[in-house]
């Protein structure tokens, strides 16, 4: 007698099951939400004190034109950095339904955007001639990393597995 592979499908998910799937979830939802908030705050805050303390001096040292260009590129930045918060967010969302593949995509991509517009606002700082950060530019800095290590912790965990063990 022939032997047969039948693949049967689990139809019904038992209680337990859905709120380990329902927990899954919503983890990297979760760490996707204060990724994108700090890294949100972090583009604001990083531009907004970072021209209040290089402003002044700039003027002095190159004049009114390179403060204003200076004021854009920062601009630019800023809105970087929010682009890639409100990203992050957005692919959290995208996380919890079935199509978590393109938000693990639309979480790196945020990702790589905010970082990149983390470093290059301290190529910025470099490029001034600044070595040493204020303590806003600080702050603003270090807010925006730990974003973007809680939307990678984020993207990581939404690339296992569920823990749902089958019976």
């Amino acid at each position: 007698m022939p032997r047969t592979n039948r693949i049967t499908f689990k139809t019904r998910l038992s209680e337990r099951e859905v709120i380990l799937k329902r927990i899954h979830n919503q983890n990297p939802l979760v760490l996707c939400l204060l990724g994108g908030l700090l890294m949100i705050a972090s583009g604001a805050s990083g531009a907004i004190g970072t021209l209040a303390e290089l402003g002044p001096h700039l003027g002095d040292l190159f004049g009114a034109g390179f403060v204003l260009t200076f004021d854009i590129i920062m601009g630019i930045l800023a809105g970087l950095t929010f682009i890639g918060g409100t990203g992050v967010i957005a692919g959290g969302l995208i996380l919890t339904t079935r199509r978590y593949q393109l938000g693990r995509y639309v979480v790196l991509l945020c990702i790589v955007m905010g970082v990149s517009g983390l470093v290059m606002s301290l190529i910025q700082l470099l490029m001034a001639g600044t070595l040493m950060m204020g303590l806003s530019i600080q702050l603003a800095q270090s807010i925006g990393w730990i974003g973007a290590i809680f939307s990678m912790i984020a993207q990581t965990i939404a690339e296992q597995p569920s823990m749902i063990v089958s019976e």
